[in-house]
C-alpha cells in the first residue's frame, strides 16, 4: 500500500495556518518598512541633487512664502503683542530692577573689561543678588541705561518688542516643524505670544534675561535649520555665534544642543 502524501497545510490544523499567516505578515511588514526606508532615502537624495521640494526655513515653503504673508504675520504679532502688554509701559521699577538698575553704581559704565572680566554682581551691598556671570546681559542693561536712564517706560517697551521678535521666530520655526501649515503655525505663535506664563518675563524689566535667552536660542536654532536645508557653512557659523552669545546672557542656554539632538 502506497502511503498517502500529507499536505503541508491541513484544513484541520488551524494553528499551522495562523503561524504561516503571522510569518507572512511579519515578512510583509519588514518588506514594506525596508522599501519605505529605501524610497525615503532615494527621495532625499533626489531632492538634494535637484533642489526641488526643499523647505527653506527663511522662506517657509518649497518656493518660499510671499513677502505679503510674512508681513501680515509680523503685523498681527506686533499689534496683538502691543495691545496686550501696552499697559505695562506705565509701570515703575519693581523688585530686582531696583537692585540691578536703580542701585547699581556701575550701570552708567561701558567699560568692557569690567563687564567681561568680572562677575555680574550688585555692588550695593544687597543680599538679594547672587554672584553670576552674564556679561552680555550686563552690557545690554548698561546700553539701555545710556538711552533711557532711569525712565522705566523705555525698558518695558524693549521687553515688549523683544517678546514680539521671539514670537516671530517661533512662527518661522513652527512653519518648518508643522510642514508649512500656516494656520497651525499662526495658532502656535499666538498661544506663545499671549500665554500668561510669559507675563512675568515681559512685565518685569529684569525679565529681559529670559527674553534675551529665548531670542538668541530661537535665532540659533533657526539658523541651524537654514544651514541644514541650504547646506551653507555661513548659517551654521552664525548659529554657533548666537549660541555663544546666549551663553553669556543666561546659563540655561546649555540646553540648546540637546534640543537640536531631539530635533534630529
Amino acid at each position: 500500500v502506497r502511503p498517502v502524501p500529507v499536505p503541508l497545510t491541513m484544513p484541520c490544523a488551524p494553528f499551522s495556518v495562523f503561524s504561516r499567516l503571522n510569518q507572512l505578515n511579519s515578512w510583509s511588514v519588514f518588506f514594506i518598512t525596508s522599501e519605505f526606508q529605501r524610497a525615503k532615502f532615494r527621495f532625499r537624495l533626489w531632492r538634494d541633487q535637484t533642489g526641488k521640494f526643499r523647505c527653506d526655513p527663511a522662506q517657509g515653503g518649497p518656493q518660499g512664502d510671499s513677502a505679503r504673508a510674512n508681513a501680515s504675520a509680523c503685523l498681527v504679532l506686533f499689534f496683538l503683542g502691543l495691545s496686550i502688554y501696552f499697559n505695562v509701559i506705565f509701570h515703575p521699577f519693581v523688585h530686582d530692577e531696583l537692585v540691578f538698575i536703580l542701585k547699581n553704581p556701575s550701570i552708567a559704565s561701558l567699560n568692557l573689561q569690567d563687564v567681561f572680566l568680572s562677575p555680574s554682581i550688585s555692588q550695593s551691598g544687597s543680599s538679594l543678588v547672587n554672584t553670576y556671570y552674564r556679561p552680555f546681559l550686563e552690557l545690554f542693561n548698561r546700553l539701555l541705561f545710556k538711552i533711557f536712564h532711569f525712565n522705566p517706560w523705555g525698558y518695558h517697551l524693549v521687553n515688549i518688542l523683544v517678546h514680539i521678535l521671539n514670537s516671530f521666530l517661533v512662527y518661522k520655526i513652527a512653519q518648518v516643524l508643522v510642514e508649512r501649515r500656516k494656520t497651525l503655525s499662526l495658532a502656535i505663535v499666538i498661544l506663545f505670544l499671549v500665554h500668561p506664563i510669559q507675563s512675568e518675563a515681559v512685565a518685569c524689566v529684569s525679565g529681559i534675561s529670559n527674553l534675551l535667552f529665548a531670542f538668541f536660542s530661537l535665532g540659533s536654532f533657526f539658523l541651524y535649520l537654514k544651514s541644514c536645508y541650504q547646506n551653507r557653512l555661513g548659517f551654521y557659523t552664525l548659529s554657533l555665534f548666537l549660541f555663544f552669545i546666549c551663553l553669556f546672557a543666561k546659563e540655561q542656554a546649555v540646553i540648546l544642543p540637546f534640543l537640536i539632538l531631539l530635533y534630529e
